[in-house]
């Protein structure tokens, strides 16, 4: 009887040394059972996540946004990662990526009788989280035309912008010219501290029927004018 309590009793406190020994191996490797991708690392049974990525393995990737804003009076071509967009004027381009995925490419718009501009470099990296805003501007070395015809007795057919500078462009409307409360937009030229606007009306090719000699040019990123023939 006595042989039979002590084998009972040998037999409990070992059972409770294995649970005892077995609980504390577990509790020491918590993170067996556990695996957290990425780059994650364990501890106390909870994946650290780095950068860029969330769940509890870490196996979701965060992502972020970059917008592109065209702040100018065209339409811009933008080229990222190999294909093209088109972004409309004082419109958004967005893109969801992935946290350190880039865009890289290039941009550039132009009017319809004006210069072109380029944004020669396109290279944004996607952020941890929220949204990058890359704004498009056309810089204070050019300006944008409008020309509005205010005459009810002339068609305006020839504008010549910057006359006399290097940087002159001689434009002639096709037919059937500029008429009455009508406007063009004309694109953008080169900024300088003599601009100037020539107008011809189609009826009198031989005479200016308007000058400009200085334009009041804006000092904005965005820069426009407007002319007005009467």
């Amino acid at each position: 009887m006595k042989l039979t309590r002590s084998i009972i009793t040998t037999v409990i406190i070992t059972l409770s040394a294995f649970t005892a020994l077995f609980y504390t191996a577990s509790c020491n490797n918590s993170c067996a059972h556990l695996t957290c991708f990425n780059g994650g690392s364990c501890s106390s049974g909870f994946c650290t996540c780095p950068y860029g990525y969330t769940g509890n393995s870490c196996e979701i990737p965060n992502t972020s946004n970059i917008q592109y804003y065209n702040h100018t009076f065209t339409p811009i071509t933008l080229t990222v990662n190999n294909v093209a967009y088109t972004i409309p004027p004082h419109q958004i381009k967005g893109f969801t990526g992935k946290y350190g995925d880039s865009l890289k490419g290039n941009a550039f718009t132009n009017g319809t009788y004006g210069e072109t501009i380029t944004w020669d470099t396109v290279f944004n990296t996607f952020p941890i989280n929220g949204t990058q805003l890359v704004n498009f501007d056309a810089n204070p070395n050019y300006f944008y035309l409008f020309v509005t015809n205010d005459s009810a007795s002339a068609l305006l057919r020839e504008i010549d912008v910057d006359k006399g500078s290097s940087t002159e462009r001689d434009i002639i409307l096709p037919a059937p010219y500029l008429g009455y409360q009508s406007q063009v937009a004309m694109g953008y030229f080169f900024a300088t501290s003599a601009s100037n606007v020539y107008i011809k009306s189609a009826a009198n090719d031989g005479q200016w029927v308007f000058s400009g000699s200085t334009l009041p040019l804006p000092n904005t990123l965005d820069q426009s004018i407007q002319v007005t023939t009467h």
